[in-house]
């Protein structure tokens, strides 16, 4: 379960823009897309739970770092962010909508 309040302070420190894209948020949150809490540092890399290494992010880019290091998901995504390619033409988004239609919403 989400803590409400972290998703508050989070969404006020990023002034309501996803962490890595910076779209914004709350257009996601209208349209019932759920909003997602990643490890800025993975937790595999030895990144920790504590506010600092928090970020309130989209769902596609949240889906689509994985394990990547900020620095590696930037570089990543940076095509996308230049507007050179949709970003949801993406591998692992794809691999995300097909996992949740089959789970049916279980997998955020």
């Amino acid at each position: 379960m989400i803590d409400k309040g972290l998703v508050i302070l989070l969404y006020e420190k990023q002034k309501g823009k996803c962490y890595y894209c910076h779209c914004d948020l709350l257009e996601e949150a209208k349209q019932n897309i759920p909003l997602h809490i990643d490890h800025i540092k993975p937790k595999n890399k030895k990144g920790g739970n504590e506010e600092a290494n928090l970020a309130l992010t989209c769902r596609w880019c949240n889906c689509a770092k994985n394990d990547r290091t900020k620095k590696e998901f930037l570089e990543y995504i940076k095509p996308y962010l230049d507007g050179k390619v949709d970003r949801y033409d993406l591998s692992e988004f794809k691999k995300y909508k097909k996992l949740h239609k089959k789970f049916k919403g279980l997998v955020r």
